[in-house]
């Protein structure tokens, strides 16, 4: 490195006949904030940065400069760090929330391409056994998705949830979400996503998927 106008400048304050150890401290401080500061790469990159000089009575000569990481200035402390730990298995609750999350997010999709004139077929496997060689394998099949939005007797547009082939609830007898129209059946879908993902339909689905269970016997 070379030394910079500033260096230039302290060099001759301290040609001064009477040169102390207070002018030797002086000149460290000054040499710090008007060139290293502002020009040490490695301090701009997050580590202090340490100038070591040495001072004769008519030059001034740069030694070393060496770096150290500063733990204050490390990425993790931008971070908010927890003690939460990835669950090993995850809740009923949240398996069943997340079932009906997923079907919102299709119905939102259905709704997207039915505006745009398009088609929303995802897709999924299925195992079957090739009659031939009785081999089970996996073939992939376009989903069939049914909407849940209709129009009632009243001529308004409505949307029911459902969870399986089961109806949802939502409220005491209350059974589908009227809808202003088709523009906003994305939003209404979308809004009811995050109530599902928030916990705020827990009952509802644990009863629907009671119903589910007593159907098959279990």
């Amino acid at each position: 490195m070379q030394l910079t106008s500033p260096l230039a400048f302290i060099y001759l304050l301290l040609k001064k006949p009477r040169r102390n150890w207070l002018d030797v401290w002086w000149f460290l401080k000054v040499l710090d904030k008007l060139v290293w500061t502002a020009q040490c790469p490695a301090k701009q990159a997050g580590y202090q940065c340490w100038v070591v000089v040495q001072a004769s009575r008519l030059k001034i000569k740069l030694v070393h400069c060496y770096t150290q990481r500063n733990n204050a200035m490390t990425a993790l402390t931008g971070l908010k760090l927890t003690a939460a730990q990835k669950p090993t298995q995850m809740s009923p609750i949240q398996q069943r929330r997340n079932k009906l999350a997923k079907r919102l997010w299709e119905q939102a999709e259905l709704a997207r391409a039915q505006q745009a004139g398009t088609t929303f077929a995802p897709k999924r496997f299925r195992s079957v056994v090739q009659n031939d060689t009785g081999q089970r394998i996996q073939v992939e099949q376009a989903k069939r998705i049914k909407q849940w939005w209709f129009v009632a007797d009243n001529g308004k547009l409505v949307l029911s949830v459902r969870y399986g082939t089961k109806l949802l609830e939502l409220a005491k007898g209350k059974w589908a979400v009227e809808v202003g129209g088709e523009k906003d059946l994305v939003p209404t879908l979308e809004l009811l996503k995050g109530a599902v993902l928030a916990g705020e339909l827990d009952s509802q689905i644990e009863a629907a998927a009671n119903k589910l269970r007593d159907g098959f016997g279990g």
